[in-house]
């Protein structure tokens, strides 16, 4: 398992690297949901801020690369800075009853595309909806599960890597209190 004192601080490009595809999406989706309006745009993207918040407090802070500048996306780099850290055994259970704030970004701006399409069609729509979901299901899975979850002393006990090796849960767990 790679630890801490084994890995390179990720750089500002790495970063920029890691998080581009979620704020491409967040633009896609502002771009999808002016179909609504100006208001739909602005409560998207308001929800878009308010739901990586909830994700640095709830999620996050239970990480062990937090304040350690480690941290690939620097969300915990920031969350730091506004929360207190938490224990990282807990850091599975949190993911698991705190990821779901993230749905509404990835699914209510293909819905809107859909219906979008079906009330008038246009290839315009068309061509955001195929980015947006090319990106949303295709680009960002594969890049956040990629180099940066196999450097990742959290890797065993974060869902999203499917990493579920028996007997690592325990050593990382005593890791992460160190």
């Amino acid at each position: 398992m790679a630890r801490l004192c084994d890995r390179k601080r990720p750089t500002t490009g790495q970063r920029l690297i890691e998080n581009g595809p979620m704020l491409l999406i967040w633009a896609l989706g502002a771009i999808i949901m002016f179909y609504f309006g100006w208001l739909a745009t602005l409560a998207y993207l308001v929800f878009c801020i308010f739901s990586v918040i909830w994700f640095i407090r709830f999620i996050c802070t239970y990480c062990v690369n937090l304040r350690t500048g480690y941290c690939e996306s620097g969300l915990g780099n920031i969350g730091h800075l506004l929360f207190a850290p938490n224990r990282p055994k807990f850091f599975r259970r949190q993911f698991h009853r705190n990821i779901a704030i993230q749905f509404p970004i990835w699914f209510i701006p293909p819905i809107v595309a859909i219906y979008s399409l079906v009330m008038q069609f246009s290839y315009a729509m068309l061509i955001l909806l195929i980015m947006f979901c090319i990106i949303a299901f295709g680009v960002l899975p594969y890049e956040s599960t990629r180099k940066v979850c196999d450097d990742c002393p959290m890797k065993y006990s974060c869902p999203w890597t499917n990493a579920k090796k028996k007997g690592h849960m325990k050593k990382m767990h005593h890791d992460s209190e160190e």
